[in-house]
């Protein structure tokens, strides 16, 4: 990328973050963007907060890893239904969001936003919180009070899906800027050709924990044997040390600016298992998780305290008691 494509990359950025702050102030959105690091390029660890959910009934759900997990496994039936057409659901722990698709300069889908902290039904909402709540071992109380405070106010989709154009479009700018070198690449062979499409697939997928040879054979309908000598003659690493080192790197990211908990790092990341994580993030490094997050960390201490308070004022000020769905 040239010096004048970053700095435009880099203001588009901005101004999606602006735009971002001004659907909140102005409408109450909260919006999270998903699965946009390959769009996003070197500008992704500023998009980072608008990674995950800050709702209280969210904000329960990530104090238990398994349910957290369950979270982030589900995100690519939600990127793929949403690639259909843009729609309002309700998760399994009772919040309505409305979710919209990403999409490249080519019109592939690669991501997905949401539009949460609603709820369609309050005594559905109650009931899919207790389920979660008896399956998880979460507190009952906390959870069905989380509830309490989602706002009943749903968004027209119609109203919904102007306001979030350009939201999508700034998106797919970004993706054309971080990606110029791409578009340009000439393949010599239809082999290289496929293998860089391995990549991208990768490179868009990583958090699947699935993730694998055996998959991606599965996807572009080759053979395994053809794949591992595919990915042998182009690159160095194999396909599962390749796909390791990107998780390994996002994980980085996300210590440098979050303050997301290790075991949600670790889930958001790809890794089945905290613990393997850490493992796998001090043989690669030199140092566990913690240690590189205090070494490098990029956000201010307590700026995610004041955005949980901040989040947590505006829901008691719009909440339950006020909700005229519970009058």
């Amino acid at each position: 990328m040239s010096a004048n494509q970053n700095a435009i990359a880099t203001g588009l950025v901005e101004d999606l973050r602006q735009y971002l702050a001004y659907l909140k102030k102005a409408y109450g959105y909260r919006i999270t963007l998903h699965q946009i690091q390959d769009i996003s390029g070197q500008n992704w660890p500023q998009l980072l907060p608008y990674n995950y959910h800050q709702c209280a009934v969210c904000r329960e759900i990530k104090s238990s890893s398994s349910c957290w997990k369950r979270c982030v496994e589900r995100q690519h039936k939600v990127r793929a239904k949403a690639e259909i057409t843009p729609y309002i659901g309700t998760c399994f722990a009772g919040v309505t969001e409305a979710v919209f698709p990403i999409w490249d300069i080519h019109n592939k889908c690669v991501g997905f936003l949401c539009v949460s902290g609603y709820t369609a039904d309050r005594h559905m909402s109650a009931e899919r919180a207790c389920a979660a709540a008896m399956k998880y071992g979460l507190p009952k109380d906390k959870l069905l009070e989380a509830v309490g405070k989602l706002n009943s106010d749903l968004p027209d989709l119609d109203e919904l899906s102007a306001q979030i154009a350009p939201v999508q479009t700034m998106l797919r700018m970004l993706f054309f800027f971080n990606n110029t070198e791409e578009e340009k690449r000439k393949f010599s062979t239809p082999r290289e050709k496929l293998y860089y499409d391995i990549l991208s697939y990768a490179n868009t997928d990583f958090r699947n924990q699935n993730l694998s040879l055996q998959h991606v054979c599965r996807r572009f309908n080759i053979s395994y044997s053809y794949a591992s000598h595919l990915f042998a003659e182009f690159n160095e690493l194999s396909f599962a040390r390749y796909v390791r080192s990107i998780r390994i790197e996002a994980a980085k990211r996300y210590l440098e600016h979050t303050t997301l908990p290790i075991i949600f790092t670790s889930s958001e990341c790809g890794f089945s298992d905290s613990n393997y994580f850490s493992s796998v993030f001090k043989k690669e490094t030199g140092m566990t998780p913690s240690e590189y997050r205090e070494k490098y960390a990029q956000v201010e201490k307590g700026v995610s305290m004041k955005l949980n308070e901040q989040t947590m004022q505006e829901e008691n000020k719009h909440g339950a008691p006020n909700d005229p769905s519970q009058s």
